[in-house]
């Protein structure tokens, strides 16, 4: 699929994440050290983000509310809201938690590159993030962040989604297709285990006989116990 002609590819600019610090084990180990992926400088003003990396909408806490400014057009700390436009706000902020329009972008341009690279059994671009997304809290690099699963909810609207849920039962599939059952050989050893968080997020979110038998196949039946453990907080 052609990449916008305005907008650089998230996979392009991939070489600016910065890593990912362990989490119990490999889980989330430093990406740059896998297949020769080397971080560029960048200047400090111009962090790798979603937006650098593709034109995806930029993640919360821009330049401006780091610094502790109000956004433009919204009431400082010292202001004080009525009822009435602190029900309004949470409702904004629980349709930001279920937009799910920054996987249907960042995925726009390299879905058919990842497909083919799962059903060759071999992964060489950088779509983790966006393909097996997995739950919120695991990752700290920003863009884990901005494409981290906020709740089990959101988890099920991905599934009901016409376009996202379809596809990431199209990758599991493919998953299931192949002739070898090691995760590490097709995905290398940190992404296997976003693998794992994934398929164990969205089994939980959507009980699919395809999720639990990608579990069973690929990772001896053994769910992330991280994943879980996040699931269950109240």
């Amino acid at each position: 699929m052609a990449v916008h002609p305005r907008r650089p590819s998230l996979v392009l600019h991939c070489r600016h994440l910065e890593g990912e610090p362990g989490r119990r084990g490999l889980h989330h180990a430093d990406d740059r050290t896998r297949r020769g992926c080397s971080a560029l400088p960048l200047p400090p003003d111009r962090a790798a983000s979603p937006r650098s990396l593709g034109g995806v909408a930029r993640p919360p806490g821009s330049r401006r509310q780091r610094a502790g400014c109000p956004a433009k057009g919204k009431p400082g700390r010292g202001a004080r809201l009525s009822a009435g436009a602190r029900a309004g706000r949470a409702a904004v902020t629980l349709a930001d938690d279920l937009s799910l329009e920054r996987f249907v972008e960042a995925q726009e341009p390299i879905y058919a590159t990842a497909l083919a690279e799962i059903r060759r059994g071999a992964k060489r671009s950088h779509w983790m993030w966006f393909i097996f997304p997995q739950l919120a809290g695991l990752g700290r690099s920003e863009t884990a962040r901005f494409f981290g699963i906020r709740s089990l909810a959101e988890a099920q609207a991905y599934l009901d989604h016409p376009v996202l849920g379809r596809r990431y039962i199209e990758c599991v599939g493919g998953l299931q297709d192949l002739g070898i059952s090691n995760p590490v050989a097709v995905f290398g050893a940190v992404d296997a285990m976003k693998l794992r968080s994934s398929l164990t997020l969205f089994e939980a979110a959507g009980p699919t006989p395809l999720f639990a038998a990608a579990l069973d196949r690929w990772f001896g039946g053994e769910r992330d116990p991280s994943t879980l453990q996040l699931i269950a907080r109240p």
